[in-house]
């Protein structure tokens, strides 16, 4: 019986002890992945699921890639980083560090940004943000995104 009480602490001790020890996984997004934009002089634009991606890794080339299918001819808008910083903050879209492209399906080529904002809210575990930029043609773009992280 004199050893219970020891025992008992070495096994409470033990107990709190690999309780601290477990592992964290990563915070996982509870979100469907989407952009969404309104276009001036057009519809609304929304993509989302498997129809949004993004590649590229932290540092270098990114490129956050929508598309909406409309029969034989797709809506597309993506946004780059020459170097992806990985941190929130407002990035100028004027193709120069980073840029964005709207194609819509009249007509059926693309229309950069001429100037405008991106800004990210969250890196992680989703990059999360808003934007708005008018395109070589004037067409102005604006919305919101959750997409995958790198």
């Amino acid at each position: 019986m004199k050893n219970l009480p020891r025992f008992s602490v070495l096994f409470l001790a033990i107990a709190v002890l690999s309780g601290a020890c477990t592992k964290k996984s990563a915070p996982r997004t509870t979100s469907t992945y989407f952009v969404s934009a309104t276009i001036s002089g057009g519809s609304p634009y929304y993509s989302s699921g498997s129809n949004v991606t993004t590649t590229g890794t932290s540092g270098g080339n990114v490129k956050i890639s929508s598309y909406v299918p409309v029969g034989t001819s797709d809506r597309q808008l993506e946004f780059y980083f020459i170097a992806y910083p990985g941190t929130v903050g407002t990035y100028p879209l004027n193709g120069v560090s980073q840029g964005a492209i709207y194609a819509g399906v009249s007509p059926e080529i693309g229309r950069s940004a001429v100037h405008g904002t991106l800004t990210l809210t969250s890196v992680t575990p989703d990059i999360i943000g808003t934007y708005n930029f008018t395109c070589t043609d004037s067409t102005l773009v604006s919305g919101s995104f959750d997409v995958p992280a790198l």
